[in-house]
């Protein structure tokens, strides 16, 4: 009996031994370039994505998301593109200024965040690539970037991770979210 326990805890322990290390090799391959499978391939893939594409072209940023990473990248899907004002649209197709400043918005090198990663950052910010930081809120299952809700799961691709969001993310005004008006302090005494 007692032999019967030690082989099945050294079992066990080697089971976990190759958990870990198929997991490392799982990583190892997602943060590797994967045969040319970019954030931006895999953007240009998805037909949701189709505005993002296009303006991250049109502020020459297709280069970068093709390079090395890794990028988190938050890519509002069509209809959020749809939805942005009249105002902010004139102004990121009329100002290359105010797109590339938009579409970098949107993008963090150096990190391909998980799901559980952002999760574990209510209430942080992200450094985003036009400077700007960008504030992390989490709700239950909730995660929101900016005034943006993360849709889905994430797209892996050989050089980071597409979060799809349902809101573009206007620089300067990531403070949008939607939080209960603050009350004005009550007077002190004389």
């Amino acid at each position: 009996m007692k032999t019967l326990k030690i082989a099945l805890c050294v079992a066990v322990a080697m089971c976990l031994v190759g958990t870990t290390a198929m997991a490392k090799v799982a990583h190892a391959k997602a943060t590797s370039s994967n045969n040319g499978h970019t954030v931006y391939n895999a953007a240009k893939a998805d037909s949701s994505l189709a505005m993002f594409v296009k303006h991250v072209n049109k502020a020459g940023l297709m280069k970068t998301l093709e390079g090395k990473g890794p990028f988190t990248v938050f890519a509002p899907d069509n209809n959020a593109f749809n939805s942005r004002t009249q105002a902010d649209m004139t102004a990121m197709h009329n100002d290359s200024t105010v797109l590339i400043s938009t579409m970098k918005y949107h993008v963090m090198t150096g990190k391909a965040l998980s799901l559980a990663d952002l999760k574990g950052m209510n209430g942080q910010t992200l450094t985003m690539d036009n400077g700007q930081v960008l504030p992390v809120m989490v709700t239950g299952d909730k995660i929101m970037v900016g005034n943006a809700n993360i849709t889905g799961t994430g797209i892996m691709s050989g050089n980071g991770v597409i979060y799809v969001v349902d809101a573009v993310v206007m620089p300067g005004k990531a403070m949008e979210m939607k939080a209960a008006p603050m009350t004005p302090p009550m007077p002190m005494g004389k």
